[in-house]
């Protein structure tokens, strides 16, 4: 994916009051549960997409650590940066305390 598109892509969030960082890796992250980032799909590069945004590339790779941390990305050294889902499904924010494990969460679109 080349980094326009991908900017394109997550422009909505970048309109919020939250640091660009975290509009970045909240784009990327809602991208790849809805399934428009499938798993597997490369990720610009940070110094391309920071470019791109207009933004520091320390900016962008705060927004990939994030990324990374939370198991949507995995990186390679001279593989690049890769989307991935994590093994345990993300907890809901609206979830409610006690709710029945059994309970289908259908609010993701993603296998």
């Amino acid at each position: 994916m080349g980094p326009e598109r991908l900017a394109s892509l997550i422009e909505p969030w970048l309109a919020g009051d939250v640091p660009v960082y975290v509009a970045v890796s909240a784009g990327v992250r809602s991208l790849a549960l809805d399934g428009r980032l499938p798993v597997g799909t490369r990720l610009p590069s940070e110094r391309a997409l920071a470019g791109v945004l207009g933004v520091n590339r320390t900016t962008v790779s705060a927004a990939y650590n994030v990324l990374r941390q939370e198991s949507y990305l995995h990186s390679a050294h001279g593989a690049g940066s890769r989307i991935s889902l994590p093994a345990t499904p993300a907890q809901r924010p609206d979830a409610q305390a006690g709710e029945p494990a059994e309970v289908l969460d259908l609010t993701v679109a993603a296998l």
